[in-house]
């Protein structure tokens, strides 16, 4: 397998939704990851992500993001990859599920 991961912060801007006022801040962004190669073509991948609080004074819209990811990346010829996930919002600040279709282009 392979060991993947990132680290990075997001700058948050300020904003409303529904009327109320969002406090816009930066996170810290983790993640770590998994490929499986099941073939010469065909991997499974396995991520998981976690985002510190993104907006001061938001309730669970503010909250911690964190997620975890399951797909597939499908290699198409020489110069292509296709990718497909579905994530799941563990924390209130994460989305409850998540679809993820790619596809990247060597050139």
């Amino acid at each position: 397998f392979d060991l993947v991961g990132h680290v990075g912060a997001n700058f948050h801007g300020d904003g409303r939704i529904l009327g109320f006022d969002l406090d816009g801040k930066v996170s810290a962004e983790l993640g770590i990851g998994f490929i499986f190669p099941m073939s010469e073509t065909l991997s499974l991948v396995a991520e998981g992500q976690v985002e510190t609080e993104q907006y001061k004074n938001a309730g669970d819209l503010g909250d911690t993001d964190t997620r975890i990811l399951g797909g597939v990346d499908w290699k198409l010829g020489a110069n292509g990859m296709f990718r497909g996930a579905l994530g799941l919002g563990i924390t209130d600040g994460a989305p409850d599920t998540q679809l993820i279709l790619g596809y990247a282009a060597r050139f």
